[in-house]
């Protein structure tokens, strides 16, 4: 409980630096999800899903944090280069690939890797799209 309180505790203070850095280099955009003006970070989501990843491989949970990882390098390629919006969701689904079956999960083998992809690429862009700029959507 005390290294769940001490992580949050360093996510909001890390946030706070980062969301006043980025207004401070300009790095910011509107945030769309508001009535009135408010700018927010542009890669809002950078801290917190390093954060994330850091605590994931504390709780040993390795292959988790190698997926979020990798997600948040897809959010900053598109964020500065630009993605199609079909090369995201196929990208967004590959570290899916790696997750294995589930017994309870009354699903034939071979069709594992196919619902899954699907599922992360679905779950990955779906966070992504409801989120907006904030970065409110790391860990989803």
């Amino acid at each position: 409980m005390l290294k769940l309180l001490c992580i949050s505790v360093l996510l909001l203070a890390i946030d706070y630096i980062w969301i006043e850095e980025s207004k401070r280099k300009k790095v910011v955009a509107r945030d769309i999800h508001k009535p009135y003006e408010v700018f927010c970070p542009r890669i809002g989501a950078l801290p917190n899903s390093l954060i994330l990843s850091l605590a994931l491989i504390s709780a040993g949970m390795g292959k988790e944090a190698l997926i979020s990882l990798y997600l948040l390098f897809i959010g900053l390629f598109d964020d500065v280069a630009g993605l199609k919006n079909m090369e995201k969701v196929l990208l967004a689904g590959i570290p899916f690939l790696i997750i294995e079956g589930h017994p309870v999960l009354f699903v034939p083998a071979f069709l594992f890797p196919v619902i899954s992809f699907l599922f992360g690429s679905f779950s990955s862009n779906a966070t992504n799209t409801l989120a907006g700029y904030n970065g409110l959507e790391t860990g989803l």
